[in-house]
């Protein structure tokens, strides 16, 4: 019974957190504006600020608790005027909605990679993004399609080699999201963050992206597959989507709005010989 008390506590307190999150100076910020801190390999359940761009993503979730997560319930709680956006008008609430739907028509994610490899040869995996809110966007380097069981690439035997080389929207190569990993640890991580991402709705420009993963295959021959997924943010790209908060600017509807997106490319299949 104490044992169950305690669980109990424990879930409570973490549900608190979630909940002062949004309010409390540096943790508010900063999952809107990148988790920055988290310089590590990541997969995209850990992503619960975001909405699943399509049902393909969730297929292995019961119906319900899919809708729930598609960004489609977001654009729904926008027009409905639910939580912060009873701060709009139903004109507002209407054009936010709009200038959403207008950032997921223009994000876009694409891979390529070989579709045979040697046993342990050596090969680039090159990931091209357009769009997102900014100020930055996540990519990650995936085993699967599915938001809640996909795996870094490393877990089916692929090896990151060094760190992913990085082009900003300016067109230079950036080194500010491996810099911030600790002292001398490895810099090989299948996610990261691409800083200096910025969306003019008016003008339709969105900006674009290059990561490329120099990767060592697995050394079991056999068939694998391979994916990458973008994170992007769509509210701030509005100015009905923005509130500064603590000297920072936050999407209207706050850490668990969910006014993030996860878009995953096309799975691919590697034949390894």
């Amino acid at each position: 019974m104490r044992a169950v008390t305690l669980m109990a506590t424990v879930a409570s307190a973490m549900t608190l957190a979630m909940a002062l999150s949004a309010f409390d100076g540096s943790i508010a910020w900063s999952y809107p504006g990148g988790p920055l801190e988290d310089v590590t390999d990541a997969a995209p359940y850990c992503a619960g600020c975001h909405s699943s761009v399509d049902a393909n993503q969730l297929r292995d979730m019961p119906a319900q608790r899919a809708q729930e997560m598609l960004a489609t319930s977001h654009r729904a709680a926008i027009k409905a005027g639910e939580n912060a956006y009873s701060k709009l008008t139903p004109e507002q609430r209407i054009q936010l909605a709009a200038d959403v739907e207008k950032v997921d028509a223009n994000a876009q994610i694409s891979l390529d990679v070989p579709t045979t490899l040697h046993r342990g040869a050596s090969f680039a995996a090159k990931v091209s993004t357009e769009g997102g809110s900014g100020p930055v966007i996540g990519v990650m380097l995936l085993d699967q399609d599915l938001r809640n069981q996909a795996r870094a690439i490393e877990a089916e035997g692929f090896e990151i080699v060094g760190a992913p080389n990085v082009v900003g929207p300016d067109g230079k190569q950036q080194e500010q999201w491996e810099a911030r990993r600790y002292d001398d640890l490895a810099r090989n991580l299948n996610f990261l963050v691409v800083f200096g991402v910025n969306a003019d709705l008016a003008k339709s420009q969105f900006s674009s992206t290059k990561v490329i993963y120099n990767l060592a295959a697995p050394s079991k021959p056999g068939k694998y597959t391979i994916c990458a997924a973008f994170l992007y943010g769509t509210e701030k790209a509005s100015p009905l989507g923005r509130v500064e908060m603590h000297g920072h600017t936050q999407p209207l509807g706050g850490f668990a709005g969910k006014s993030g997106r996860i878009k995953f490319t096309q799975l691919k299949s590697i034949e390894v010989r």
